[in-house]
């Protein structure tokens, strides 16, 4: 990848971050669908949009951008559950 290649997929990958739906203002904000297994399936979901974005951009750097922005807010419940099941996944 040449340089401006390169910075034109890390401007997609930034611009791409900011308009995933469960990050708003750089926070952690899943939003929840108010039972376990409903968020669960949620943060799967959300998973899913994060990993496509990483495919479309080529920019692996997404995923620690996210999680860091999980563990910021403190929250781990279901739909963190399923969020990270869904990524771990991808590791199988």
């Amino acid at each position: 990848m040449n340089s401006i290649s390169s910075v034109r997929s890390t401007e997609q990958a930034n611009r791409g971050f900011r308009d995933l739906p469960f990050i708003a203002a750089g926070k952690w904000a899943p939003g929840a669908a108010g039972s376990y297994v409903k968020d669960c399936q949620l943060g799967r979901a959300h998973a899913q949009l994060m990993l496509d974005l990483i495919r479309e951009t080529r920019s692996p750097t997404i995923y620690p951008a996210v999680a860091r922005c999980m563990t910021m807010s403190g929250q781990f419940g279901g739909v963190e559950v399923g969020f990270t099941q869904r990524v771990a996944e991808e590791l199988l």
